[in-house]
């Protein structure tokens, strides 16, 4: 039996990495694909965000979600936002995708999903805090600050003629509380857990990863963790792209939205450690 499984990230707008994700999906006949967040463009003004961000949704990416799905409905798509996408926009995205794409993320729970009988997936688009304004995703680590980092900030709203919302993350529940959640910890050995921000350590990151995320990992060992966050051109460890923690795959992808053509994992759910593979479309 085989589940093969494609994985971006990080794509940021660029719509030609979509459809060669997708392609590849196709021509692999892959049982899914996952999109693992930052999903939307995020070079414009702070305060269009939201809006460039939903016009790039109905205009662009609907489409091709729509017509890859009439042409593919055997391929499993699954979303989810990363730190770059204004969370004020999902509910809306998720009711207009209902019946062709499956979201990972909410802002309240943890949301998990059948991929088939043996294998289930959830996403964690949650980080802890940035040095960056926009903080719909992040939730404090510790109650130690790193210098420059920010506490204060903005949350994303539905409401287009106030798109944001100042708020201070000390007074959220911290990152721990959302990720103890059944959705994540029930039955690890059969999950996908996609997490847009990597775990600290397991990478050569400077100064990059989230403690939360590790012990997660550490502690409830789920099949195969994924990760984006981190860009390729940032990166001259990307060679790397996996490690085994125990009995997890860990896996950064190292994408970058400069590429015409993304960075995939690709791998087969029923025998990940022989079959996975990172490489450029």
């Amino acid at each position: 039996m085989k589940c093969n499984v494609v994985f971006t990230a990080d794509n940021h707008g660029n719509i030609s990495q979509f459809k060669k994700t997708l392609e590849y999906a196709r021509k692999s006949k892959a049982a899914v694909a996952i999109f693992g967040g930052d999903l939307f463009p995020k070079d414009m003004s702070f305060i269009s965000m939201p809006g460039v961000q939903k016009f790039f949704f109905f205009e662009e990416l609907l489409p091709l979600l729509s017509s890859f799905h009439s042409e593919n409905p055997y391929i499993k798509i699954y979303l989810m936002m990363g730190n770059d996408d204004a969370l004020g926009n999902l509910h809306e995205f998720i009711n207009k995708t209902q019946s062709i794409v499956e979201w990972i993320c909410d802002d309240k729970k943890g949301i998990r999903k059948k991929i088939n009988v043996d294998f289930d997936i959830a996403g964690f688009s949650f980080l802890p805090p940035t040095q960056f304004l926009m903080k719909d995703w992040e939730f404090m680590e510790s109650k130690k600050i790193k210098k420059g980092i920010n506490v204060g900030g903005f949350v994303s709203t539905s409401n287009p003629s106030a798109p944001w919302k100042g708020m201070d993350l000390e007074l959220k529940p911290n990152l721990k509380e959302k990720i103890d959640r059944v959705a994540y910890t029930e039955n690890p050995e059969k999950l996908v857990f996609v997490a847009h921000y990597p775990p600290r350590g397991l990478f050569d990151f400077q100064d990059t990863g989230s403690q939360v995320i590790r012990e997660y990992i550490d502690t409830y060992q789920p099949l195969i963790s994924l990760h984006g966050h981190i860009h390729h051109i940032e990166s001259t460890f990307s060679d790397r792209f996996f490690v085994r923690q125990e009995n997890t795959i860990v896996a950064s992808v190292f994408n970058s939205p400069k590429f015409h053509s993304p960075y995939i994992i690709e791998f087969d759910l029923y025998n990940i450690a022989e079959t996975i593979m990172r490489f450029q479309v």
